[in-house]
């Protein structure tokens, strides 16, 4: 879908007067894109799969068959535990569809256009205007009915289908990143769905070893806990506070003190003697 997307930023870029000279800008800049972001992502995938050990990398380099191909080198993870490269294959049908789609959408409205049975409220733009209002004659003849439906229907045809590709793509990419990038996979997926830099990102992750997310999770906790382990046993340096070496070991409050000696207690001892030997009755005792 590069393609496509360059395509639509030639026309962005570009407002002619006369629709030919529109539409060849726009198709220069569109392969010109598409060749310089296909070349670096065939190249990135052809040395992933070849390091990886993955079969024929050379498909890498082949239009469509790379979509596919894309899902082969991220087996090492699932989509919803499926085999990714199930969901790059109806990928790359579906980028196949939505590229012919839209071929035949413009080479429809071009030429509908120039035979005058086409018409926009602003004639200026004609291919950047594309979804805008247009005017179809009547006289269409025969031979030209099925560009006459192509203007009418395939917008909406397509719009339906490139919003499934957009959906199916999230979920490859994702994929393709959480086994080259863990760390930044969203970010990347995300990047690469909205902008048409995914032959940049694949190529700066190519030297990258393909892991599984779940072993990258399991071994990353496994360090985090580690360092925690270490950090205990080096010791916590609000460890030492008094309440830590108080002669209960614990709670002060949380067992009673042992009883102490009464310091007046042999007074006490005194007393109960002189008592005793005091009592009257002692003679007839």
């Amino acid at each position: 879908m590069e393609i496509i997307d360059y395509f639509r930023l030639g026309v962005d870029f570009y407002y002619g007067s006369e629709p030919l000279q529109e539409l060849t800008i726009a198709l220069i800049v569109g392969v010109c894109g598409f060749l310089i972001l296909f070349g670096l992502k065939a190249v990135a995938l052809y040395t992933i799969g070849k390091r990886e050990g993955y079969k024929m990398p050379w498909r890498a380099f082949i239009p469509f068959v790379s979509t596919y191909y894309l899902g082969v080198v991220s087996q090492k993870n699932k989509i919803f535990n499926k085999n990714p490269k199930y969901f790059a294959l109806a990928l790359a049908i579906l980028e196949g569809l939505l590229v012919a789609g839209y071929i035949l959408y413009f080479v429809s409205f071009y030429c509908l256009y120039c035979n005058e049975y086409l018409y926009y409220m602003n004639t200026s733009d004609l291919i950047s205007k594309y979804n805008s209002e247009i005017y179809l004659s009547p006289y269409v003849p025969a031979s030209m009915e099925w560009m006459s439906w192509m203007a009418n229907y395939m917008s909406i045809i397509t719009y339906y289908v490139n919003f499934v590709y957009v959906i199916l793509n999230v979920f490859v990419l994702i994929c393709f990143f959480q086994t080259y990038s863990s760390r930044k996979y969203f970010l990347f997926a995300l990047f690469s769905a909205i902008f048409p830099i995914l032959g940049i990102l694949i190529f700066a992750v190519r030297n990258n070893k393909g892991v599984s997310y779940r072993d990258y999770l399991r071994a990353a906790q496994e360090a985090q806990y580690r360092r925690y382990q270490q950090y205990m046993q080096n010791g916590n340096p609000y460890d030492n506070n008094p309440y830590n070496g108080n002669p209960y070991r614990g709670n002060p409050y949380s067992q009673k003190p042992p009883k102490q000696e009464d310091p007046f207690d042999e007074f006490e001892s005194d007393k109960k003697q002189q008592k005793k030997d005091e009592d009257p009755f002692d003679d007839f005792n």
